[in-house]
């Protein structure tokens, strides 16, 4: 268990990482800016989520007792695994439901108008 906490928080700080770096810098992906903005933020949700909650369950197994960081941050760890998970289901959610407009809709504008927007969000709110 202790090697799989290990390589998800390598893997996926190392992994978000790059892709942040990709996307900012080079300009890597080349789809429309709700997906590039979904992704940006998605990447961010997982670094956090390696940082915030696969780190500390790391230093807990290796530590002699499991609450070695605290009371206080175990709560917060646990408010923080959900606030996690449920940013992530919203935005995977969300670039689901964007896929589908854009194939619903090919021809229009790949840079969105504001009721785009609404739409898109309002049906994620609701799919989630």
């Amino acid at each position: 268990m202790q090697i799989w906490f290990i390589v998800s928080f390598v893997l996926g700080a190392a992994g978000n990482s790059f892709l942040l770096h990709s996307i900012i810098k080079f300009k890597a992906l080349k789809l429309d800016k709700i997906s590039v903005w979904i992704t940006e933020d998605l990447a961010v949700y997982d670094i956090l989520n390696s940082f915030f909650v696969i780190l500390p369950a790391i230093i807990s197994f290796f530590a002699s007792s499991p609450l070695v960081l605290g009371v206080r941050f175990c709560i917060a760890q646990a408010i923080y695994l959900y606030v996690f998970l449920a940013g992530n289901v919203v935005l995977i959610a969300l670039l689901s439901l964007n896929k589908i407009y854009r194939c619903l809709f090919p021809l229009r504008n790949l840079s969105p108008s504001r009721r785009q927007k609404v739409l898109i969000s309002v049906g994620t709110i609701l799919w989630s």
